[in-house]
């Protein structure tokens, strides 16, 4: 009865300990910048098949396919942000009418560019892609750079036959 009561004991303080634990975790550092899609807006270069919709307050980044532009992808770079060991992302993306190419992987993707500080050349975080007519609301991931601290640029690829991608935030 004793063995059973302290693992009874045990197991509940480290049921405690690790909610707890998780509640801390990803905790917000109000220090870090925060960016909305308006100020990598501000950055974005022109990019033919993408145009910005929406008002100047909440704008949304609309790409689509034609025969003069059969693979539209957008970087855009976070004002002011120098090597950072991690990224924590917040969006929301819609497709209409978005067929998936020739591949499987040629549809409408989110992806993170990482230029490491230390190192040459770039690696790339894929972390959501869309096809359909569908709505992916507020979604939320962590990423962080394979070989220490990067630079991360927001790489928005409509690789599709056809249809439209938008990135609402």
């Amino acid at each position: 009865m004793t063995r059973g009561l302290i693992l009874l004991a045990t197991f509940l303080v480290l049921v405690a300990t690790l909610v707890l634990a998780w509640q801390f975790r990803f905790e917000r550092d109000p220090s870090f910048p925060v960016y909305r899609l308006v100020d990598l807006r501000e950055r974005a270069l022109a990019t033919p098949g993408a145009e910005w919709t929406g008002d100047a307050l909440a704008p949304k980044l609309k790409l689509q396919v034609s025969a003069a532009n059969p693979r539209v992808i957008v970087r855009l770079g976070f004002p002011e942000m120098d090597g950072v060991s991690f990224l924590h992302l917040r969006y929301r993306i819609a497709a209409s009418h978005l067929q998936v190419g020739r591949e499987d992987w040629d549809d409408g993707r989110l992806m993170i560019e990482w230029r490491p500080i230390e190192t040459q050349g770039w690696e790339s975080d894929y972390f959501s892609s869309i096809r359909g007519s569908q709505v992916r609301e507020l979604s939320e991931c962590v990423m962080r750079p394979e070989n220490g601290l990067a630079v991360p640029k927001l790489r928005v690829e409509h690789l599709g036959s056809s249809g439209n991608l938008e990135l609402l935030q």
